[in-house]
């Protein structure tokens, strides 16, 4: 049989489709990919993998995927927020972990192949869907994807010693204040850690273990004291100096 030159076999390849070029410029043009888990790679390298990853813009309360699924993927969060819930035998939520820009979700499936948790869009979020066997063959061809695959695994076991240890000891004021510390500055060229994305009252007690009358008071409380002052429905701007004193106090009548 006559081999085919690489020439000739560009020739018969059907030209780049729109879509494919979408995929290159958006990850070429990237914010997060710096440390996101492909920011080691090249630009040709990435080039290769982009056409591969899909992407959505997905609206709040989307499941990106359930406790126990197996989606063959792996996903990584370019913009919005996205929360981790796990459920109780009685069906009750604990909201286990926040993620943000940057951060990669169900990398478990790597092992596992299931997903350890819930993951539900708490505001409009940008996703890209890695396929496993892209991250597999990536991390065959380039030895340098290893180090960031555990530097992403250490986040988060990090993330959850310190959601152990900031939302579950103290009284809830001490813990309110401390979540509003650690939501600053999420976003990316967000150089304000001031500025606060607040989740719904729901969302907050699920987080910090509590009711949603209980942490509504709290915020209502924050806001007669000038602690936090609203911007926009979802935005607040908070008072770091006066938080921090509250957050590490000795004690907390709250």
């Amino acid at each position: 049989m006559d081999q085919i030159s690489p020439h000739a076999l560009d020739r018969l390849l059907p030209p780049p489709s729109a879509e494919v070029c979408r995929r290159v410029s958006r990850c070429r043009a990237c914010l997060i990919r710096p440390r996101a888990l492909f920011g080691p790679l090249s630009l040709p390298e990435l080039d290769e993998v982009a056409p591969q990853v899909p992407d959505v813009t997905a609206p709040p309360g989307t499941v990106l995927y359930t406790a126990g699924e197996r989606p063959e993927a792996v996903f990584i969060l370019r913009h919005g927020l996205v929360k981790l819930e796990q459920y109780l035998p009685n069906g009750t939520c604990r909201i286990v972990r926040l993620m943000r820009p940057g951060a990669v979700l169900a990398l478990e499936t790597l092992v596992s192949g299931e997903c350890d948790h819930t993951a539900v869009v708490v505001n409009r979020a940008d996703v890209c869907r890695v396929p496993l066997p892209v991250v597999r063959t990536v991390m065959e061809k380039q030895p340098s994807l290893f180090p960031e695959m555990l530097r992403h695994w250490h986040q988060l076991v990090r993330q959850a010693d310190d959601w152990l240890t900031h939302f579950s000891l103290g009284g809830v004021r001490q813990r309110v204040a401390r979540f509003l510390l650690s939501m600053g500055g999420d976003e990316i060229g967000q150089t304000d850690a001031s500025v606060v994305e607040l989740p719904s009252r729901d969302d907050l007690g699920a987080i910090l273990g509590t009711t949603k009358e209980t942490v509504s008071r709290m915020v209502a409380d924050f806001r007669r004291d000038g602690l936090l002052v609203n911007l926009d429905p979802h935005r607040v701007r908070v008072d770091r100096a006066r938080l921090e004193a509250i957050a590490y106090a000795d004690s907390d009548g709250g």
